[in-house]
């Protein structure tokens, strides 16, 4: 999978060949020069700012596909979004498995001292966190993003690449394993 460092995009099957047969500008952005290649779980990929993408830009960071076949293959519910059962099919799709998650009545930091929860989670382990969105009130709006075991990958345009887990107050964590045949 090829990434634009600049602009954070993934390129579609068509636009890699391009660059990898020679062309050294992104077909997207017009960058040069800019591409990174990554394993799942190693890249950040990035939503457009009104695009409502963010559990499918999670699904492809945690299985290495490209965004476009997320979109393409994941159907929006009545919202503009996706549904959970959208996410799971497209991960099962693919070998993996999203585990046991929790829902809380309030959304809760990691670091707060106002709750006393005792849950035994592997934070090393990768996940799908569903949060509520930093600096907005709209009621019934969550945010997804991809824990890789160390950091958060925030799908936001707007955010750095990597984040601490303590910035989000999580609502459901989805931890993923892969499964064997």
């Amino acid at each position: 999978m090829l990434i634009c460092k600049k602009n954070g995009h993934a390129l579609t099957d068509q636009q890699e060949k391009r660059v990898l047969s020679g062309e050294t500008s992104c077909p997207v952005c017009s960058s040069a020069n800019c591409f990174i290649k990554g394993a799942p779980g190693t890249l950040t990929i990035k939503q457009g700012l009104t695009d409502f993408n963010c559990v499918a830009c999670c699904a492809a960071m945690a299985t290495g596909e490209y965004l476009d076949t997320a979109l393409s293959e994941m159907v929006r519910d009545e919202l503009g979004g996706f549904d959970i059962s959208e996410l799971a099919a497209f991960m099962a799709k693919r070998k993996y498995n999203l585990g046991t998650f929790f829902e809380f009545d309030t959304p809760f930091s990691i670091n707060t001292k106002d709750y006393n929860l005792c849950i035994d989670i592997k934070y090393s382990e990768p996940a799908i966190l569903f949060t509520k969105p930093q600096n907005m009130d709209r009621t019934g709006m969550y945010h997804c993003v991809y824990w890789d075991g160390r950091d958060v990958r925030d799908p936001c345009p707007i955010l750095p690449d990597l984040m601490p887990l303590s910035d989000y107050k999580i609502f459901r964590f989805l931890p993923i394993h892969k499964f064997e045949n």
